[in-house]
């Protein structure tokens, strides 16, 4: 799957390769042919104007064709049998591709083969398109001879040319920071191996050289942030299945995985994965993923059941929180949060509201731009419910916030925090109040209380069970019944 000048070329089997007509949009699109039989991974270059796609191994035969005027083709512009340069033992159905790290230039790596002859598949091959035909150049390095297995996956950095990467089936992982002309070996990792028929797969990030993902079969992907040098899994609620491809959106913060078991996204942050199926998309293998920058759309490709656009309803800003936490003593608010990772932040803002509703900068923090911990007093803070959220400033104009915390001032020093105020359902609230004996107390719209609770200590976590979206009034009593604080709770 690709898509040039708004239009979506995929792949597929026994329908050739496909052009939607028109640009995509919400509604049904029709495709024409422009190449029969099968089809698979297709690349694109030239700027984003020319396709690639390939014919994968079926006998002796295994095409790579090229598209000069993809939008009007109909047919290649030129084609070669890279089966026919030696490989004739191909393994897998589908052989390795990527594009090229200059994206004006119009050539592809190929994983696999030998031009000189023989039938090891041990070589990587760089396709180009001359003008007239395409030339293929073979690098030296041997990886079967080396890694004891042949290629799977590649990827060439889009960042810096000299960072190169291959898996082979064995699961081992080779890196490349001089253009190919050396590899290394990941010490002591072996990753996921091929699938039923397309390998494995690599995706190097589009604006970080040294950030590399690798993946395949039994629902593992492995995340490298020194070039390849080292791996870490990263396959928290990712089911065991295949990830036949992955792509990381612009701002590094979601990673799409289109796998057997459907289409998943991750939040870099907290290493977690989602699914993003639900009643309206197929529930079919996804074959292909990519993300169309600037419309925030992560499109994918599925066997049979045609392409699906997700959109993305916002960017994350480039932080991820480990902690944010408000806590009151001696009439005093002391603030306090703290990341695993920032990158590209210029400043924090901290801000406060006595009504939750109308913020004002306290204080502005410079930010580290790594992970670190911050912390500041608020010194003034108004008697009642003083309200805290952070708010984080990119170098791009971009800007996020936290969720909302709260904590109360009252004439006699008391101070108690609520956290968080924005929550899902059955997520814990967590109180902290001084020496005393209190309650909580949660009410609905219309003022009828739904569940109440006694706290035994001083700082305590509480389970509110059975409340849908939407928001509620909380009130934190002393036993006696005097309330000493209230605020509200959104439940997502």
């Amino acid at each position: 799957m690709a898509t040039i000048g708004g239009v979506i070329f995929a792949g597929s089997q026994d329908q050739g390769t496909q052009r939607f007509n028109g640009t995509y949009g919400t509604d049904i699109k029709a495709a024409t042919q422009i190449i029969a039989t099968d089809y698979v991974r297709l690349n694109v270059t030239g700027n984003g104007t020319k396709l690639w796609a390939e014919y994968p191994n079926i006998g002796t035969s295994n095409y790579n064709y090229y598209f000069d005027n993809p939008l009007t083709a109909t047919n290649a512009t030129a084609s070669v049998n890279t089966q026919s340069v030696g490989n004739a033992n191909i393994q897998y159905w589908v052989i390795p591709t990527c594009n090229w790290s200059d994206p004006s230039v119009n050539a592809i790596l190929m994983g696999g083969g030998n031009i000189t002859g023989g039938n090891t598949e041990s070589h990587l091959i760089k396709l180009t398109y001359n003008g007239s035909s395409i030339v293929r150049t073979q690098y030296a390095f041997d990886f079967k001879a080396n890694g004891g297995s042949f290629i799977t996956a590649v990827d060439h950095s889009p960042v810096d040319a000299n960072y190169m990467y291959v898996g082979l089936k064995n699961g081992k992982f080779y890196y490349s920071q001089d253009a190919g002309t050396s590899w290394t070996q990941t010490s002591g990792f072996t990753g996921p191996t091929g699938g039923f028929s397309y390998g494995s797969f690599i995706h190097a990030s589009r604006v970080d050289k040294n950030l590399v993902f690798f993946s395949g079969s039994g629902g593992h992907i492995y995340k490298s942030t020194d070039g390849g040098v080292s791996f870490s899994d990263m396959s928290t609620g990712l089911p065991n299945t295949f990830v036949a491809q992955m792509v990381l959106n612009p701002s590094k913060t979601l990673l799409f995985a289109a796998t057997d078991a459907g289409p998943y996204v991750c939040v870099l942050s907290t290493g977690q994965w989602y699914s993003m199926a639900n009643s309206t998309t197929p529930n079919k293998a996804y074959t292909a993923v990519e993300y169309v920058t600037g419309e925030n759309i992560a499109r994918f490709s599925t066997y049979g059941r045609g392409v699906w656009d997700f959109v993305i309803s916002s960017q994350i800003l480039p932080v991820s929180y480990s902690s944010f936490d408000v806590k009151g003593k001696d009439q005093q608010a002391y603030i306090s949060w703290a990341t695993a990772d920032e990158q590209d932040l210029t400043h924090y803002e901290v801000e406060r509201s006595l009504d939750g509703v109308h913020f004002s900068t306290i204080q502005t923090v410079k930010a580290n731009n790594k992970a670190s911990r911050y912390q500041l007093i608020d010194k003034n803070p108004q008697e009642g419910i003083n309200y805290y959220r952070i708010k984080s400033n990119a170098s791009t104009g971009k800007a996020e916030y936290t969720a909302i915390k709260s904590i109360t001032i009252d004439s006699k020093g008391k101070s108690i925090a609520v956290y968080p105020t924005l929550l899902h359902r059955n997520d814990p609230l967590s109180i902290s109040t001084p020496e005393g004996s209190y309650e909580v107390v949660v009410y609905d719209s219309k003022g009828q209380v739904l569940w109440q609770q006694k706290l035994t200590s001083t700082v305590q976590q509480v389970n509110i069970p059975m409340l849908s979206s939407g928001v509620y009034v909380y009130v934190i009593q002393e036993s006696k019944g005097q309330k000493v604080k209230t605020g509200k709770l959104m439940v997502l």
